[in-house]
């Protein structure tokens, strides 16, 4: 109950007036924006993952993306190889 009675911050004009107005629907007080959300709390961990992929695809890799992507091509390379080497003894 504390969770759902508990004023959030709004995404649109960053005040703390966004109360629940039923379960999954929240409203800010202050600029009137409507939006879904959880039932207990208005941003969920799908809502914030959603979030991160859309600011990454906007302001593009992050280090962590791209240090991922550099194991992956390690690994890639490491398979070809070692496939490469045993068609070769063959």
């Amino acid at each position: 109950m504390a969770k759902r009675s508990k004023k959030y911050t709004c995404p649109v004009c960053q005040y703390q007036k966004v109360e629940r107005q039923s379960v999954g629907i929240w409203s800010c007080k202050k600029c009137d924006h409507t939006f879904a959300g959880g039932a207990w709390e208005p941003f969920t961990r799908a809502s914030d993952t959603n979030n991160r992929i859309l600011r990454r695809s906007v302001d593009g890799a992050t280090t962590a993306d791209m240090a991922y992507i550099a194991q992956e091509a390690a690994m890639r390379y490491e398979r070809e190889l070692a496939e490469g080497l045993h068609t070769e003894e063959e």
